[in-house]
């Protein structure tokens, strides 16, 4: 697993080189899938059903502005300064799947305070997450951590999806969702692998699922997710306003 998340990581470095005004979501998926073969992995998500009946078509998932995750990268999606751009990876290497994601504005500049915020919160969400990840630690804290995380900056949690474990399958148990009491009765193990978000979106928690199930927001706000590596790990700086959980704006 850990050689398949170093192929994760170099090929979120080399996709993030190619986000710029004018690229299509297209090109991105094709930089994606070029890295991850030439490594000698294949992708996670070409072909994935899940919960959908209908195969998703791309290497990666590529969401833009009030999508909050699934995005289906398109010849006819062309970025424009300023958008909030959601990138989803995962690889398989030798039967072990990776899974990360990534949030970036488009041109390294927030189009608002507010975007900016969002995308601000999620990556603290998701560093409240992960200091509860603990050998017989319970999951409900790691909910509980993104969830009161976010209330005070006035965002909620998007309820739709959640974090899962990862390994043999790129979706394994325990699932569990980004919000819960300080309470619940599952605890984590030393073994475990957990893939952790914490999607924050502003505006009501309603979502609309869409074919090969893209989920965007009813409202036309945005949703970020942050970005799980360490600051610096690319070739080059990250982009302002990198990110990795769906967090929305409490009304």
């Amino acid at each position: 697993m850990r050689k398949s998340g170093r192929i994760l990581a170099d090929t979120i470095c080399r996709v993030l080189d190619a986000v710029a005004p004018g690229r299509t979501t297209f090109d991105l998926d094709r930089v994606a899938e070029q890295s991850i073969a030439e490594q000698g992995a294949t992708p996670s998500f070409k072909g994935y059903r899940g919960a959908s009946w209908t195969p998703f078509p791309a290497t990666i998932c590529a969401s833009l502005n009030d999508e909050i995750v699934h995005g289906i990268p398109s010849k006819r999606r062309r970025l424009e300064e300023g958008d909030l751009l959601s990138l989803d990876f995962g690889a398989i290497w030798e039967g072990f799947h990776s899974d990360s994601a990534v949030t970036v504005f488009v041109g390294g500049i927030a189009p608002n305070n507010e975007a900016e915020l969002l995308v601000k919160t999620t990556e603290t969400a998701l560093g409240a997450a992960i200091e509860q990840v603990n050998p017989g630690g319970r999951l409900s804290d790691i909910g509980h951590a993104i969830e009161q995380t976010a209330a005070p900056e006035g965002f909620g949690i998007v309820r739709s999806n959640g974090g899962h474990g990862i390994g043999r399958a790129m979706h394994e148990e325990p699932l569990h969702p980004e919000l819960g009491e300080t309470q619940p009765r599952t605890r984590g193990k030393a073994w475990s692998s957990d893939r952790h978000r914490a999607h924050a979106q502003p505006g009501p928690l309603e979502t609309l699922t869409l074919p090969a199930a893209t989920v965007r927001s009813s409202k036309g706000r945005m949703g970020a997710r942050p970005d799980p590596r360490r600051p610096g790990s690319c070739r080059r700086s990250p982009s302002p306003g990198q990110a990795s959980a769906p967090l929305h704006r409490a009304t």
